[in-house]
């Protein structure tokens, strides 16, 4: 028998629902999108759990399964690449098709502006403060990289992520990206589909060879769009099977399952090889995120209101969850770590007091100092007032 929720129930999801779902201005909102953020934030933070429980409980040097396999999260950051290049070309890419007028330029940066800035630089800002309040951080030395890392220079003045947040060294290549995204969009000006489709599936697979066997190693190539500019260009490739092939409204069936599957099995199986540099990956991710959108069940796990609304808060979670787990580990340590206890043992048990009580955190900070900049022309009432 199928239990009915009572309506106290019903109310409870009602208001989590509506105070927590991101707000789009364009009024297009995508529920498979921020089903497909909820897994890269949270392969990003249990990568950044797994390292501060290998490293704060002295197993590094020693060997597990588990902590291979999370270890493999930092791989969510290309995750968002593709998804971040779904969501800039997405109006592009359905203006083209329907034959409207393109999005205006000045419009496009200004929103860029207006929603990402605010919630970023008081991120900056704030841990700016508590460095310097709790650790002593020098004040003049760390105001350099604080400004470094609210004009976005950080990663190529200094070779390294971010001393504020280290996180924030991918965001400076998002960045890098929108200053780009509006002259690459005319690839979609092309009528042809299967020509500008094999351009970029062609560009992706050069730049991903040429990733993996030429570009040089060092810190600011690595960390720049030009080591990461074909995972964006997968979300291109996607936007353009969505907006002109599914029309928005993708068929789904149990075949698109199966390969969504084995998309994402064939990226881990890749990762646990060690070979994360892999022209092949982009394409995996490619298949995944089909599955994610025309599987019938995949669709429904990414279109759960649970899963969508967590993926969602994506761009607060990743920029606190770094300094939220290291808080909450330290409190909770004593009581969730026991030495002599297998690896496996102490993850679940830190786990289950840091990733929920992040969560929970991040959404606090999501209702107040990012949802706000969601609406658009927001700054316009704040000036009137």
């Amino acid at each position: 028998m199928t239990k009915t929720p009572d309506v106290s129930e019903t109310k409870a999801r009602g208001f989590l629902l509506r105070h927590l779902s991101r707000e789009s201005s364009t009024g297009q909102f995508i529920a498979e999108i921020d089903g497909l953020r909820f897994i890269a934030i949270m392969s990003v933070i249990l990568y950044h759990l797994n390292g501060y429980l290998v490293k704060k409980g002295g197993y590094e040097g020693g060997f597990s399964y588990l902590s291979h396999f999370l270890n493999q999260g930092f791989f969510g950051v290309p995750l968002f690449f593709v998804i971040s290049g779904f969501i800039i070309s997405y109006p592009f890419a359905r203006a083209y098709d329907r034959g409207r007028e393109q999005p205006r330029l000045g419009k496009y940066y200004l929103r860029r502006l207006t929603r990402l800035e605010p919630p970023y630089i008081f991120n900056l800002v704030l841990i700016f403060i508590l460095l310097v309040i709790v650790k002593g951080a020098p004040i003049g030395e760390y105001a350099r990289h604080l400004a470094a890392s609210i004009f976005y220079l950080h990663n190529q003045i200094y070779g390294n992520g971010s001393w504020i947040n280290y996180v924030a060294w991918s965001l400076e290549i998002e960045c890098q990206f929108y200053l780009l995204a509006p002259l690459i969009v005319s690839i979609f000006k092309m009528k042809s589909l299967w020509k500008r489709r094999l351009i970029l599936a062609t560009v992706i697979a050069v730049w991903s060879f040429v990733d993996a066997t030429f570009l040089t190693r060092t810190p600011r190539v690595v960390l720049s769009l030009a080591y990461y500019g074909n995972y964006f260009l997968v979300g291109f490739l996607l936007v353009d099977f969505y907006v002109t092939d599914w029309k928005e409204n993708p068929s789904k069936g149990l075949a698109w399952d199966f390969l969504g599957a084995a998309g994402w099995a064939g990226i881990v199986g890749l990762l646990l090889r060690d070979d994360s540099s892999s022209p092949f990956l982009p394409f995996l991710i490619l298949l995944s995120y089909c599955g994610a959108f025309k599987g019938t069940y995949s669709n429904r796990f990414f279109r759960h209101p649970v899963i969508y609304v967590i993926g969602g808060m994506c761009y607060t979670i990743y920029l606190y969850h770094f300094h939220m787990i290291s808080l909450i580990g330290r409190l909770s340590w004593s009581l969730c770590f026991q030495p002599g206890r297998p690896f496996w043992g102490n993850m679940a048990a830190v786990g289950a007091a840091a990733v929920p009580l992040t969560l929970v955190a991040c959404a606090i900070m999501f209702v107040f100092f990012e949802k706000p900049f969601m609406k658009r022309d927001w700054y316009k009432k704040w000036i009137r007032s």
